[in-house]
C-alpha cells in the first residue's frame, strides 16, 4: 500500500505543477482555489486510519479525485472537444470544478464507506 500511496503523492505534485503551469501565477487566489481538491486528496491519502479497509476506501476516493482533476485541467488546457473555447462561459469551469470534484469525491467516499459498513454488518 505504501508504494501506491507514494505514487499517488507524486501524482498530486505533478497535478499541482500542471495546474500552476496552465493557470499561470498571475492570480494566486485562483491558483489556490483550483488546487484545493489536491489538499483534500493529501488529507485522504495521509490519514491515520487503523483499519486496512478504511485506508483503502480513502485511497480509492483520492484516486477518483486525482483522475477527475487531471482530466478536467488537461481538457481545459489542451482545449479537448472545445472545452476552453466552445463557450463564452467556459472559464466558469475554473470556478465550479473544485466544488464539483470535491462533491463527487465525497459521494464516492460515502458510498464506499456505506458498502464497507454493510459488508461488516452482514459478516456478523
Amino acid at each position: 500500500m505504501t508504494r501506491f500511496k507514494n505514487a499517488a503523492n507524486c501524482w498530486i505534485v505533478l497535478c499541482a505543477l500542471f495546474i500552476a503551469f496552465s493557470m499561470g501565477l498571475n492570480s494566486l487566489w485562483w491558483l489556490i482555489w483550483n488546487m484545493s481538491p489536491l489538499i483534500f486528496a493529501v488529507g485522504l491519502l495521509n490519514s491515520t486510519q487503523v483499519s486496512q479497509n478504511k485506508r483503502m476506501v480513502e485511497f480509492i476516493s483520492a484516486i477518483v479525485l486525482l483522475i477527475l482533476i487531471s482530466f478536467s485541467h488537461l481538457s481545459m488546457h489542451f482545449d479537448i472537444a472545445g472545452s476552453a473555447t466552445g463557450s463564452s462561459t467556459s472559464a466558469l469551469a475554473y470556478v465550479t470544478l473544485p466544488i464539483a470534484i470535491m462533491l463527487v469525491t465525497v459521494a464516492v467516499y460515502l458510498v464506499l464507506r456505506l458498502g464497507l459498513t454493510i459488508k461488516h454488518r452482514l459478516a456478523q
